[in-house]
């Protein structure tokens, strides 16, 4: 079973500790939406634009705003090296999923892997990272060409499942939540 974990940090209003009440992600939307029609430069706008749709259960759409998001930080100048796209509760787990934006994924894909999410991990007791995989794209000559979830360890590279490149994010989100119930919940 899982659902969205609310502390998506940008979105969280500021309440007491006795007080914490569920956003309204919707409204959130439609206040950002507002935002952005008088500043479309601001890519925190787009940050939060990607949250609250994530939030809100519309997981595509969440991604695409994901990615102009990147390329408003990249077009202001302004480095950030990943930006939370929602966290999702598997079991007793709790998996942030990271919408990576460093160089590669940044520039023009030609040939190479690019990883452009990562799932952190963490089990609900005490808070720990117990792992982080990537989804990676295999690109040649500008193509997707295969996709994969993977991980790095000890200097070499796990592959972990075989997927299928050019999926939607929530066909991603969905095989990444039945990975982390295979291989990590009740264990």
């Amino acid at each position: 079973m899982h659902s969205i974990v609310l502390p998506l940090l940008l979105l969280l209003p500021l309440v007491g500790p006795t007080e914490a009440k569920k956003p309204d992600y919707a409204k959130q939307l439609k206040e950002v939406e507002a935002k952005i029609k008088k500043d479309r430069k601001d890519p925190m706008l787009y940050y939060r634009k990607a949250q609250c749709l994530c939030a809100l259960g519309k997981y595509d759409d969440g991604y695409k705003a994901a990615e102009v998001a990147m390329r408003k930080f990249t077009s202001a100048k302004k480095e950030l090296a990943w930006l939370l796209l929602e966290s999702i509760r598997v079991g007793d787990l709790r998996v942030d999923v990271h919408f990576n934006m460093g160089p590669k994924e940044r520039s023009r894909r030609k040939d190479g892997i690019v990883r452009p999410l990562s799932l952190r991990i963490w089990a609900a007791e005490g808070d720990k990272m117990i792992d982080m995989i990537d989804y990676e794209i295999g690109y040649m000559k500008g193509k997707p060409r295969t996709a994969a979830f993977g991980k790095m360890i000890d200097g070499g590279h796990a592959l972990l499942e075989i997927s299928k490149p050019g999926l939607p994010y929530s066909k991603i989100r969905k095989a990444a939540i039945e990975l982390v119930e295979k291989r990590y919940a009740n264990k």
